[in-house]
């Protein structure tokens, strides 16, 4: 046999249902609030995808916003660490062309 449950009706819902002149929500992303008649529900968002949404960007263009920052970090990392710098290509190479290793 199986049992259901109806799931608590949100405010919102409520709202309309009791109330059919407020049916238009508005969403208001910058105070995160959904707002209907007299009827105020605060919601959560992070400040990253609050931001993202006013600024109307996806997660690569939020991303590229920092490109300069992105930029930097890569010119300081290989300054510090000049012996990574393609040393996958350079062992790949040593690897193919290596007369012990490439017989393998």
């Amino acid at each position: 046999m199986l049992s259901r449950t109806r799931a608590a009706q949100s405010p919102m819902r409520a709202n309309a249902a009791t109330h059919p002149e407020t049916r238009e929500v508005v969403i208001d992303v910058e105070a995160r609030m959904v707002r209907s008649g007299n009827l105020e529900v605060p919601f959560a968002l992070s400040e990253r995808h609050r931001r993202m949404f006013l600024d109307g960007l996806d997660v690569i263009g939020a991303t590229l916003q920092m490109r300069d920052k992105i930029e930097e970090f890569g010119r300081a990392h290989w300054a510090q660490r000049p012996w990574l710098h393609n040393v996958a290509a350079r062992t790949m190479q040593r690897l193919t062309t290596d007369p012990v290793t490439s017989t393998r």
